[in-house]
């Protein structure tokens, strides 16, 4: 005999089955409908294809990465050559996608006459309720240049600190068999200047560095005092005046003699000129001259640092002050670092001033940078 209760509890078991089975229907609606948001809204490229390379969707990110309409790719297979080039590096890592769950590749290739750099994430998913491919492609060409950029630039830092630092040594060995002899060549005094001279350019090399760090960081402070530009041009005439005796490069000074002072960073202001006139006698040629004049414009102190040397290629002139932008004179002479121009801009523009290059190839290039009259 059955429980009287036996029906109505049957009757109620299968409602709440039923509304148990609505409310996961009503979930699996959601969650379609915040997968298909991620897919389209999407910062990244995400291509769908079936195990065999068929294309079954792509977002909109992947339609402009590749450079074709979404309506014009669905159905067509990797393995086309009818598609863009942007997918044609896709079809070689196909079999291994079938047959791998998730896969990870990085992927060089060329298109439209560019080297682009991928990462491509790859992972089976269900579309559908059919077994998928799913191809995330992170387009790492930006933060290849810049990671390649960097590591040029680290070669040349090194580079910049290796000679000065191998002038200091080599100074200080001479300088020790000088006391022993004090009859040999060179004289313990010429040996001093040597090492002094250079460890004041790896010194320069390594505050500049420090120093753009911290203004990056927005951690660094001005030490302001009123100065004299033409005493810091002298200054910095004396620096770079050995290295452009070697190259018969004369310097020459035109200073307002009303040129009144200025409140600056005495310090980096220094740097500045030092810079400057550095990268000017690195690019002249013997026998062509640099030129240093200040002059009063308005509220302003002007000054301007000017060479004979080859000019700077128009397309190099915007990317100059750039902290990894290296570019090349008008005879396709690197030009160094370029960590010496960046440090320029920063400290001109950190004293509320800026500082800009005019050039023409085969006539040389004139670097202007301003200061606020105090």
């Amino acid at each position: 005999m059955s429980h009287p209760d036996s029906r109505p509890t049957h009757l109620a078991s299968d409602a709440d089955l039923r509304q148990h089975i609505e409310r996961l229907s009503l979930r699996l609606t959601q969650i379609e409908k915040l997968y298909r948001s991620l897919f389209e809204d999407a910062d990244t490229p995400i291509i769908i294809t079936d195990h065999v390379g068929a294309i079954l969707d792509v977002n909109p990110r992947a339609a402009q990465f590749i450079g074709a309409t979404k309506d014009s790719l669905l159905g067509k297979n990797l393995t086309s050559d009818a598609l863009p080039p942007t997918l044609h590096g896709l079809a070689p890592i196909l079999p291994a996608a079938h047959y791998t769950p998730v896969l990870r590749r990085p992927l060089e290739m060329s298109a439209a006459g560019k080297e682009i750099s991928l990462d491509l994430r790859v992972r089976h998913v269900d579309y559908a309720g059919n077994p998928a491919i799913q191809w995330v492609i992170h387009d790492q060409t930006d933060q290849r240049a810049l990671d390649r950029a960097r590591d040029d630039q680290l070669y040349m830092i090194v580079h910049d600190l290796r000679n000065p630092l191998s002038n200091v040594v080599s100074s200080l060995e001479l300088l020790r068999e000088s006391i022993r002899n004090p009859n040999m060549t060179p004289a313990p005094l010429a040996l001093v200047n040597i090492a002094l001279r250079s460890s004041r350019r790896i010194s320069l090399l390594v505050e500049s560095l420090l120093d753009m760090t911290k203004m990056e960081a927005g951690q660094f402070t001005l030490a302001t005092t009123t100065a004299r530009l033409d005493t810091l041009i002298e200054r910095a005439i004396d620096f770079v005046r050995p290295a452009a005796d070697r190259k018969h490069i004369p310097l020459t000074v035109d200073v307002d003699p009303s040129l009144p002072p200025v409140l600056i960073d005495v310090n980096m202001i220094e740097r500045v000129l030092v810079n400057l006139l550095d990268n000017a006698c690195k690019f002249a040629l013997p026998g062509q001259a640099v030129h240093v004049s200040a002059r009063r414009v308005d509220q302003e102190v002007h000054v301007a640092v000017r060479d004979e040397g080859p000019g700077i290629a128009p397309e190099d002139r915007l990317k100059l002050f750039q902290k990894f932008g290296r570019g090349s004179s008008a005879l396709g002479q690197t030009t160094g670092t370029g960590l010496g121009l960046a440090f320029c801009k920063m400290a001109v523009v950190a004293h509320g001033g800026q500082i800009r290059v005019e050039s023409e190839p085969g006539k040389g290039s004139t670097f202007t940078f301003t200061l606020p009259v105090e």
